[in-house]
């Protein structure tokens, strides 16, 4: 009897494990693959690659998970989001919006993307908090949230616009968040905030736009020590068109922006936006600017990208306002 039940506890043992190893075998961070599909009429607010090779997005206001080799989306009751960022490594996603987008919360997975604790970070008060972004530098993790006071995504010239503030806070234990400084802030839209940790440098990349689907300069600030002070903002992709950031990669040395445009249907904004890559050298000084091959060619929102060798895995949005199909597509790296 004792023997038969050590077999058996070795035998559910054995079945736990190789459960927990399929789940780190297919772990996805931003830089593992993924398959090529689209998700019809998908109608997420923002998606990123995330962990266990799912991709993490929003539906109605909602946090959920893309399983996009099987295309099952699992809803993540409780998490309220429409913008979000991962922290793949350790599957953790930062969140704000949804229903009620007074808040920026965190919520952990496990390996089977079960919630191990879904918390609140940030409130706003009557006002709103939108683009959170995580990253993790030696046993620190830094967050940003962006503040908005007043009118949100303002499309009238002649009226008031909100004031938005990009805040950096910074924590040891995910629990106790310090407010570090405020990184940029203007009577703007200050929108899809992107967030590098290059080695101790922290790099911030931003759209700012004087209203909402004119034309807008994506720029970028720096701080080396831990976002107490930052640069100057360096202009990234100038005001040519309106210009949506999606990511900021570093890859053998060389720096690259991926972002859409509309650079080519001016005024169409994301019915008539592509996807390009602005490349800079190892001291961010601009090489070249291309468009980047997509099937479609337009209608585009670029939500992330991950270089794999010469060519580069997006993920995005085709014919947004419209059906708004999620898409993960290879395409070559110019």
């Amino acid at each position: 009897m004792i023997k038969l039940k050590q077999i058996c506890r070795m035998a559910a043992f054995a079945i736990i494990a190789s459960l927990i190893l399929a789940g780190l075998s297919s772990y996805s961070g931003r830089n593992d693959g993924y398959p090529n599909v689209t998700i019809d009429n998908y109608h997420s607010g923002d998606c990123k690659y995330a962990f266990n090779g799912q991709i993490v997005g929003s539906r109605n206001g909602t946090l959920t998970l893309l399983n996009p080799w099987t295309k099952e989306v699992t809803t993540v009751p409780d998490v309220q989001s429409n913008w979000s960022d991962v922290l793949p490594a350790e599957r953790l996603v930062v969140y704000s919006g949804g229903l009620d987008s007074k808040i920026t919360g965190i919520v952990k997975f496990d390996y089977f993307n079960t919630v191990i604790y879904n918390r609140t970070i940030l409130t706003a008060g009557d006002d709103l908090r939108i683009d959170p972004t995580i990253i993790k530098i030696g046993k620190t993790y830094y967050m940003t949230s962006t503040l908005i006071k007043g009118t949100v995504n303002q499309s009238d010239p002649n009226a008031e616009n909100g004031y938005y503030t990009i805040e950096m806070y910074s924590s040891e234990d995910l629990k106790n968040w310090t407010h570090i400084s405020d990184i940029a802030a203007a009577e703007n839209n200050l929108e899809d905030v992107d967030i590098m940790a290059d080695g101790d440098v922290i790099r911030v990349t931003y759209e700012r736009e004087t209203r909402d689907k004119a034309p807008s300069t994506i720029l970028q600030v720096s701080s080396a020590d831990g976002g107490k002070t930052w640069s100057s903002p360096v202009t990234l992709v100038s005001e040519n068109a309106d210009n949506e950031p999606a990511t900021f990669i570093k890859e053998d040395g060389s720096y690259y922006m991926f972002y859409s445009s509309d650079y080519h249907e001016p005024g169409r904004s994301y019915n008539g936006a592509s996807a390009y890559v602005a490349k800079f050298d190892s001291s961010m000084n601009p090489v070249s600017t291309d468009e980047l091959i997509t099937i479609p060619s337009d209608g585009i929102l670029l939500y992330e990208a991950a270089i794999r060798g010469n060519q580069v895995q997006l993920l995005f949005a085709s014919d947004y306002l419209g059906s708004d199909n999620l898409q993960i597509q290879t395409v070559a790296l110019p």
